[in-house]
């Protein structure tokens, strides 16, 4: 009896120190298999932005939560329950037979064993467990530094930077995941994006080879086709970029956003080819260049005790039908403010998506208490307004509560 109690305490010992890694191994594959479900359905469009980004940070949130660790009492139960079996064996091989039966070992001083392992109520709670996303990035760097072959960290951390708009981080990570995972349009085209908007939205070489392996695994990826449309454009070639417009609206899902854009970037080349003057890009209704909005952005008195100095502020321009994604994206600070905002095609979130596409826009400013882009109860925010493409006055005042 006493062996078979000593091999019970030396399984607990085990399951105690390699228990907690096994859990959270599962659970990390468990998460990460959510995270790909969840992009799907995006791609798909069964979830729009707004929902994306908040189940996304949440589910981040759980990924990067400190992983279960043995807690010392219960290793120092396992090693008392050890040393207590191990005195009895001693004990009984020690002793006459006779005497055995008459002198039971003692098992109580070990006290009784807790099976919630890990999770005793000396230990601190965790709370805020997603914190600021900035923080969120920086815990999953550290752990793709130590880890530097896993494809699916660098896949989470590359959409991470780009939620936080650090773009360059963001193609280096998307570079690491595409080395490691099998040809994926999506990724590619992902990591073009990344890569044309770190380079203040300029074509090269390099970006161009990234949008033409995409469409080597995938010759309808709409985001794709979008991308290399826009690199023609941008290099005048549009009867190149008709091609690519052609292919997107095709590929794009009737009456979709991406079949609408398609239409316009189509439209708009065709118009330059013929060479009549466009009537969307760059010009407002009276004929003005129209390169962007701008105005100011002033928290309201009666809010100033409510925000931190280095709370999140988020200037967002969308479409006039409120369509996602965003047109064009600003962070700024509440130290910032009131500060003066600019917004154009170099703030556009997607190349192939900006505001000069458009004769008016839709402005919301936020301060986002978490840093999330997805807005969230607490966050202050401003009154949308519907401006005219050009405009240069604009005024956006944070006022109230969410």
């Amino acid at each position: 009896m006493a062996i078979v109690l000593l091999v019970i305490a030396i399984l607990l010992l085990i399951w105690l120190i390699f228990g907690g890694r096994l859990l959270s191994n599962r659970r990390d594959n468990a998460i990460s298999a959510q995270l790909r479900a969840l992009l799907q359905a995006r791609d798909e469009g069964s979830v729009n932005e707004e929902e994306f980004l908040r189940r996304q940070s949440a589910l981040h949130a759980a990924l990067l939560a400190p992983k279960p660790t043995p807690n010392r009492k219960y290793l120092g139960l396992g090693a008392i329950l050890m040393l207590v079996v191990a005195a009895g064996i001693y004990k009984w091989q020690n002793k006459p037979p006779e005497k055995f039966e008459s002198q039971p070992i003692e098992l109580n001083s070990a006290g009784p064993l807790d099976t919630h392992f890990g999770t005793a109520s000396s230990e601190p709670k965790q709370t805020n467990i997603g914190g600021d996303l900035h923080v969120m990035v920086k815990r999953l760097a550290d752990k793709m530094a130590k880890n530097p072959g896993d494809s699916e960290g660098w896949l989470l951390l590359a959409r991470t930077y780009t939620e936080i708009n650090q773009m360059k981080e963001a193609s280096s990570a998307y570079a690491k995941a595409a080395a490691l995972l099998p040809p994926n349009a999506s990724l590619f085209a992902d990591w073009a994006n990344a890569y044309v908007m770190a380079n203040n939205g300029k074509w090269d070489a390099e970006a161009k080879l990234i949008v033409k392996r995409a469409l080597e695994a995938d010759a309808k990826n709409v985001k794709a086709l979008s991308l290399a449309g826009t690199e023609a454009f941008s290099r005048a070639d549009y009867k190149t970029a008709i091609t690519y417009w052609k292919r997107m609206l095709a590929a794009s899902e009737a009456g979709s956003m991406d079949a609408k854009l398609a239409e316009e970037n189509l439209h708009e080349s065709e118009a330059l080819l013929s060479g009549k003057k466009s009537t969307t890009a760059g010009v407002s209704p009276t004929g003005q260049s129209a390169a962007g909005v701008e105005g100011t952005v002033t928290l309201d008195a009666k809010l100033k005790a409510q925000a931190a100095p280095t709370d999140t502020v988020f200037i967002v321009a969308r479409a006039p039908d409120g369509s996602n994604p965003p047109l064009a994206v600003k962070r700024l600070t509440v130290s910032d403010l009131p500060a003066h905002f600019e917004l154009d095609d170099s703030s556009a979130m997607i190349p192939s998506r900006t505001l000069t596409k458009y004769s008016e826009v839709i402005l919301i400013a936020r301060i986002s208490k978490s840093g999330q882009a997805a807005p969230a109860p607490g966050d202050i925010e401003a009154k949308p307004v519907t401006v005219k493409l050009g405009s240069r006055s604009v005024k956006l005042n944070l006022s109230s509560v969410r």
